[in-house]
C-alpha cells in the first residue's frame, strides 16, 4: 500500500497529478493480475479509502515537508548567470549547455544524495573543463564557481565530479582532452 500511495502523492507533488482512480485500477491489476478488472463497488471503495489513509500517515511522517527541489532550476540560473562572462562565439563552441543538461539528466541514474544546488553546479563545472572554455575572472580574485560555492560545500562538490566522472568514464571527450591550437 505504501508503493501505490507513494506514487499517488509523488504524482501530486510534481504537479502531474493521476487520478486516484486510476493509481486504485492499475495497483489491482499489477497486484492480482488474474483476477477481473475492479469494478466500484466496496472493494474499489476500500483500496481508495487505504491509498488516502495512508497518503495522510506518509505526510505526517515527513511532517508535511513535500517541496520539491529541482536542480533544473539551478542549472538554468547558472547558466544565465555565467553566459554574460564569456564571448557569445565561445559560448555557443563551447556547447556548455547542452552538456551541462545532458550530464544532469545522466546523473538523475547515480544514487546522488547532494543539494540540488550542488548538483547543478557540479555537471556545470564539469561541462566547463571538459569544454575547456575559459571564463574571464577580471578584476576578481575569485573563480566563477567559488562565487556559488561556500568553502564547506567544495568537499561535497569534489566528491559529486568524482561520481559523474566514473559514471561517464565511458565518455572519452570528458576524459581525454584533444590538443587544441592556441591562437
Amino acid at each position: 500500500m505504501f508503493a501505490v500511495t507513494s506514487i499517488y502523492l509523488a504524482s501530486k507533488l510534481a504537479e502531474e497529478p493521476t487520478k486516484i482512480r486510476d493509481i486504485v485500477n492499475v495497483s489491482s491489476r499489477i497486484l492480482h493480475p488474474d483476477d477481473d478488472p475492479l469494478n466500484i463497488g466496496e472493494r474499489y471503495w476500500s483500496l481508495r479509502d487505504s491509498v488516502l489513509n495512508c497518503e495522510l500517515y506518509l505526510l505526517r511522517m515527513i511532517q508535511f515537508d513535500a517541496a520539491l527541489d529541482y536542480p533544473q532550476n539551478y542549472l538554468l540560473s547558472y547558466l544565465n548567470s555565467l553566459k554574460p562572462w564569456v564571448l557569445p562565439p565561445q559560448w555557443e563552441k563551447a556547447n556548455v549547455s547542452q552538456m551541462a543538461w545532458n550530464l544532469l539528466q545522466d546523473s538523475f541514474h547515480l544514487p546522488v544524495k547532494e543539494a540540488s544546488e550542488i548538483l547543478a553546479l557540479g555537471v556545470l563545472k564539469l561541462a566547463i573543463d571538459a569544454s575547456e572554455l575559459e571564463i574571464s575572472n577580471e578584476g576578481t580574485s575569485i573563480v566563477w564557481w567559488k562565487v556559488e560555492v561556500l568553502n564547506d560545500l567544495l568537499c561535497l562538490l569534489i566528491c559529486l565530479l568524482l561520481q559523474l566522472l566514473v559514471c561517464h568514464e565511458h565518455y572519452h571527450f570528458l576524459l581525454i582532452r584533444p590538443n587544441r591550437k592556441k591562437h
